[in-house]
């Protein structure tokens, strides 16, 4: 009774935790450690002989989890940075002088020719 009080307490302060921390922007780094302790526990509680097929699932099992772990962060870090430089809006050149004409502008401000869309 006291072992289920306590995964119990563990269970509901780790979703505190975790719905505290998505609203502060650290939900992945949860995730990724929730992976990472979970996938090792299920390594660490394998059978100390299993079968043939046994082990062909559960040498995938473990390529999966091991790419999870090395994976996210890799994903997460080159989405971030891909996404951290805005493209630089497009330049725009007066028809008529070929002038630069200034985001936001009808007119040139050289020659005064409507800018064409």
């Amino acid at each position: 009774m006291t072992a289920l009080v306590i995964v119990l307490l563990v269970v509901v302060g780790f979703f505190w935790m975790f719905n505290h921390s998505v609203k502060a922007g650290y939900g992945k780094f949860l995730f990724w450690l929730l992976w990472f302790i979970f996938g090792l526990c299920a390594v660490l509680s394998l059978p100390p002989e299993p079968g043939l097929v046994a082990r062909m699932m559960i040498r995938v099992m473990i390529y999966v989890w091991m790419a999870g772990v090395f994976g996210l962060p890799i994903y997460w870090l080159l989405r971030r940075s891909r996404n951290h430089y805005p493209a630089a809006p497009p330049t725009i050149y007066c028809d008529g002088c070929g002038t630069q004409i200034t985001a936001g502008a009808l007119f040139c401000s050289r020659c005064g020719k409507a800018r064409t869309r």
